[in-house]
């Protein structure tokens, strides 16, 4: 992590008004906060909000996509095969 230092008196300092603009911020970037991933579609994220002494964390990764563990939560809340399967889109009518 990068040594903090205090601005010289009288600097101005960019502000960050809007969550686009955090992952470019200078700042964030030095203190840490903004780190590389390998993920060409997100190349940088927000870092662990923790550090454990000794334990180095995984390089960030994409979350799941959209619905990838729906089947999973529904079984988990007692829902039955037949009514997960109703709630599925219907198949593609292909000629």
């Amino acid at each position: 992590m990068a040594e903090h230092q205090e601005p010289a008196v009288g600097t101005e300092l960019p502000s960050v008004s809007r969550a686009q603009n955090f992952v470019d911020d200078v700042q964030t970037v030095a203190a840490g906060i903004v780190v590389e991933t390998a993920n060409p579609e997100m190349s940088r994220t927000i870092a662990a909000p923790f550090s454990i002494t000794g334990v180095e964390l995984p390089p960030p990764r994409p979350g799941p996509a959209l619905g990838a563990h729906s089947v999973e939560g529904l079984r988990e809340a007692g829902v039955d095969a037949a009514a997960i399967a109703a709630l599925r889109p219907p198949a593609p009518c292909v000629d």
